[in-house]
């Protein structure tokens, strides 16, 4: 339950009502009854308002396609090869199963692109599967242990949908979820820890961005780094400097780095 209304909490007006076409003017709040409102609590991607030329950063929610009897705004997904498909599928489903509710109530989706024809072997780059579907990868490698639990193998997607300036060309695969969550030989790579990750990752791919890293932030809420789980280990070791990290440091110019700047090195 708790994933769950953290999900709906954060699905705000990316996602168009689902029994029409998307609003693209819709305010950031919804009117309740006169002189009250509920406003709506989400951090992402802009709306492409009319007269719908995408702008720099390019970046946006999921076309949506208006149909009857509902509206539809699908993320549409392959993958990458008979490794990510076989080894992501179960998983998959389970993360996409946390915006159930999500997607009952609004114009989401996220499905296999259509071009596939409900085959996950028709892997992106197959003839008829779109350029511009969601790339999803399984970035481990077999019985590669160093690789697997590396600071290279990283869950990461993309944020949005990202549109394409009239006078280039659209760039094919540019959207992806890469993903090495799911690693069943070890505890923190189980299946339910993995599609919980990825839930993470579709919330980042329909456009919805960390509220902790808005940059609106400080108006809002104070954060003192000092509570912070290791904050004093991290700060003698900026003092000390035993790496001789700060050397250039020590004749007192405009350029010192500061405390902060230190503990985040180090």
């Amino acid at each position: 339950m708790e994933v769950l209304a953290i999900i709906l909490t954060l699905l705000g007006v990316l996602i168009a009502p689902a029994l029409s076409c998307p609003d693209h003017n819709s305010p950031n709040y919804t009117h309740t009854e006169p002189g009250h409102h509920l406003t709506r609590r989400w951090y992402g991607v802009q709306a492409l308002h009319p007269p719908m030329i995408a702008q720099k950063p390019y970046y946006y929610p999921w076309p949506a396609t208006c149909g009857y009897p509902n509206a539809l705004q699908p993320v549409r997904y392959c993958f990458l090869d008979k490794w990510s498909a076989d080894n992501l599928e179960d998983v998959l489903n389970v993360a996409i199963s946390y915006w159930g509710e999500a997607m009952r109530v609004s114009a989401l989706k996220i499905i296999l692109d259509p071009g596939a024809r409900g085959n996950k072997h028709n892997y992106c780059g197959t003839e008829g599967v779109a350029t511009d579907a969601l790339v999803i990868s399984d970035e481990t490698k077999p019985g590669d242990d160093e690789w697997n639990g590396g600071p290279n193998c990283v869950t990461a997607s993309t944020v949005g949908y990202q549109y394409t300036p009239r006078n280039q060309y659209p760039s094919p695969h540019r959207h992806y979820m890469k993903v090495c969550a799911y690693q069943p030989q070890y505890p923190y790579g189980t299946a339910e820890l993995a599609s919980r990750d990825i839930a993470h990752e579709l919330g980042h791919v329909i456009g919805l961005q960390h509220e902790h890293q808005r940059p609106d932030r400080d108006l809002y809420i104070k954060f003192n780094c000092r509570y912070l789980q290791g904050y004093d280990e991290a700060k003698y070791a900026a003092d000390i400097d035993a790496e001789a990290l700060f050397e250039q440091d020590a004749d007192d110019s405009d350029d010192e780095l500061s405390l902060s700047q230190k503990m985040a090195l180090v």
